[in-house]
């Protein structure tokens, strides 16, 4: 066993011992029966997901039968929702809640646990406060990270809101307020014609629930006080006095401060639920965003940048990811983390301090920089990358509100944001070492073939002219006119023949390289055809030839020299593959605005299955046998000059023994189309 195979074998049980301890340390939910914990079980469902944990979920249902006939609907439907995600679900009471869940993690340590909201008053739903501080005081002791969500919203009475509006100037509530307030006033003034005054307080408070609904508790106190002293000095009997202890007075101004409070706190909760949704309506849009922007990604520079400029809109900060050289699965976290380096932007502005700080987070899979205890120096916050694969890279995150590492909605965005991020970069790397690799191993291919081809096609002309050049120095004197003629006509057509194959790599090179560019001039089809066959007399005199050009066929505009090659080569490619005696024929044809070459032998045909192929490198050479000489580089050098005239080949053949057509269009002259017309 060499040292590559036990490196991998150590790598394997390192990653099993892993995926042991994460499937022997779950992750751990901690709600009430209450249908607001839906959402935290299906948030952290996800979170073991990537992590390839198991989740356990202690509900905590009430015993009393009053609350439990409240609260079994949403228990059934927390139900549904564990045995849906395939978690484990444990339902205790409140007394046996301390004494089942401690003991359960003495004897399996959870990897994190999260708790549900928390119940402000006993007849409230949700985890009581003393099941919480006993759980969060066992996971304190035992290191285990808990993640604590917000407490259960209040009822009316416990969310009074003493201004809606914080970005206005204090003032800016209490002189509207007084203006609604003289308002009131002035239309009680108007019906106290129509009924007695004292039976009109109701029209304050319409000022009162004004101000309460537009600027929140401080400003509807402010307006209920007014409103009760205008109301008793103008309006009540003694008028131009102010009789406060008058029991009348006090109970509406009892009643006018009640109004205020639910009222404002009415407005309060439905302005938080507006603004919340509001925040989860960007946040979705914003992942919505990311998620498309990086499906559409056609390379991993693209990807970078979705993730780069989505995480700097969300955040408003400045973003720079890291990645390591070699991913994870190559080496361990501490020589992956060694070749951490930014890749987007290309200008990072990174220091050397900013990149150990990277490669720490990477290495220990922990945030540090800014806002941490970790590197807190900086001014930047390192955020790993981490997916169920491991860690794939780091955020960086430069210029930005500290605060979102606290606030919990914040957190659970970014959070989010960092997921999806992680299975971007995941994705990103994958993808290049998938075409790293693809080209790789293209590469070994064409070297392999073009080996190949060399070692053959140039050795057996070789080993000819060796041969024969051989013979005519050592017997020479002996050989009879014939036979010497024989010989050298054998060195001639092997020494054309190594020729032949050295001008074709050269072109095949031209062609790659883009320095082929044709020198175009309009040219008549009937020219072109002359020529070719001019050159190609010796090739053909085993065949039968016919020859059919349409009349009055338009121009084309070419390169007289590559069209003549691509023709010369596909006339050598129907002698190769076509018995002696068969017959060849060229037929030329105008067809919607271009003229079509057509060259069709009587040969060995192409199987359906490599009509799309043979215009590849070297393609004979890996798919055919070795009895008639070539490099495969003709169509492929045919298929190049083509496409540098707008033109097109394509390969025509009804299957083995059955003859090929090698179909040629090239665009035909626009102005001698319409003088033809």
């Amino acid at each position: 066993m060499d040292m590559k195979e036990q490196h991998a074998i150590v790598k394997l049980n390192k990653r099993r011992s892993e995926i042991a301890e994460t499937a022997q340390r779950g992750f751990t939910v901690v709600i009430g029966a209450n249908s607001l914990d839906a959402a935290i079980v299906r948030e952290v469902h996800w979170l073991a997901k990537e992590a390839g944990a198991p989740l356990t979920v202690y509900m905590v249902a009430p015993t009393k039968p009053w609350v439990s006939a409240l609260i079994t609907p949403q228990a059934e439907q927390i139900k549904r929702l564990v045995a849906r995600l395939d978690a484990q679900l444990v339902t205790i009471t409140p007394k046996e809640a301390v004494e089942k869940i401690t003991t359960d993690w003495r004897n399996a340590l959870p990897l994190r646990v999260f708790f549900g909201p928390r119940r402000r008053w006993p007849w409230d739903i949700g985890v009581s406060r003393a099941l919480f501080r006993q759980l969060t005081s066992f996971t304190k002791s035992s290191g285990v990270d808990a993640t604590v969500d917000a407490p259960v919203p209040g009822d009316t009475w416990t969310h009074v809101v003493w201004r809606l509006d914080q970005h206005r100037p204090w003032y800016h509530d209490y002189v509207l307020s007084l203006f609604a307030v003289c308002i009131a006033a002035l239309s009680v003034q108007w019906l106290k014609n129509l009924m007695p005054a004292e039976n009109l307080s109701i029209v304050f408070l319409t000022a009162v629930i004004f101000s309460a609904t537009a600027y929140g508790f401080a400003a509807a106190l402010f307006a209920s006080l007014i409103s009760v002293g205008l109301f008793d000095f103008f309006f009540v009997s003694p008028t131009f006095s102010f009789s406060f202890s008058s029991p009348d007075n006090v109970l509406l101004v009892i009643l006018f401060v009640l109004m205020s409070g639910i009222t404002s706190n009415l407005a309060g909760r439905l302005r938080d639920q507006a603004e919340a949704a509001q925040q989860r309506e960007g946040e979705a849009r914003a992942l919505f965003q990311l998620t498309r922007d990086v499906a559409t990604s056609d390379t991993v520079e693209e990807t970078y940048a979705a993730v780069v400029r989505q995480s700097a809109l969300l955040f408003d900060a400045e973003t720079i990811v890291l990645v390591p050289h070699q991913g994870p699965s190559d080496s361990d976290a501490s020589k992956a983390a060694s070749t951490l380096q930014p890749v987007y932007p290309p200008q990072s502005g990174l220091n050397q301090d900013h990149i150990e700080a990277a490669r720490w987070a990477f290495a220990h899979n922990n945030p540090c920089g800014q806002g941490t205890d970790n590197f807190s120096v900086l001014d930047t916050f390192f955020r790993p990358l981490e997916t169920a694969n491991g860690v794939v890279g780091v955020l960086a995150l430069s210029n930005f509100n500290s605060n979102m590492l606290v606030e919990d909605k914040a957190r659970r965005m970014f959070d989010s944001v960092c997921r999806l991020s992680a299975v971007a970069v995941e994705r990103a790397r994958q993808s290049q070492e998938l075409e790293d690799a693809r080209v790789i191993s293209q590469t070994e291919s064409l070297r392999s073939a073009l080996l190949s081809s060399i070692s053959h096609d140039f050795g057996t002309p070789l080993a000819s002219v060796i041969g024969s050049t051989s013979s005519l120095l050592t017997y020479g004197d002996r050989y009879t006119p014939e036979v010497t003629h024989e010989l050298l006509t054998t060195v001639l057509e092997e020494a054309e023949r190594l020729n032949k194959f050295v001008s074709n790599l050269m072109q095949m090179t031209r062609v790659e390289s883009g320095a082929l560019i044709p020198r175009l001039q309009l040219t008549d089809v009937d020219d072109l055809i002359g020529t070719t066959l001019d050159g190609a007399q010796r090739r053909l005199e085993k065949h039968d030839l016919y020859v059919e050009v349409a009349e009055r066929l338009p121009l084309i505009n070419i390169d007289f020299v590559l069209m003549e090659t691509v023709l010369m080569n596909l006339l050598e490619n129907a002698c190769k593959y076509s018995p002696p005696e068969t017959s060849i024929s060229i037929m030329a044809y105008e067809k919607e605005e271009h003229v079509v070459i057509d060259v069709k032998d009587n040969g060995q045909g192409i199987p359906s299955e490599d009509l799309g192929a043979i215009f590849d490198k070297f393609f004979r050479v890996k798919a055919r046998d070795r009895k008639i000489a070539g490099t495969g580089l003709g169509l492929a050098i045919c298929k190049g000059i083509l496409e540098g005239h707008n033109g097109s080949i394509e390969a025509l053949s009804d299957g083995p023994g059955r003859g090929t057509t090698m179909r040629i269009q090239l665009p035909a002259d626009v102005s001698d189309i319409a003088e033809s017309a």
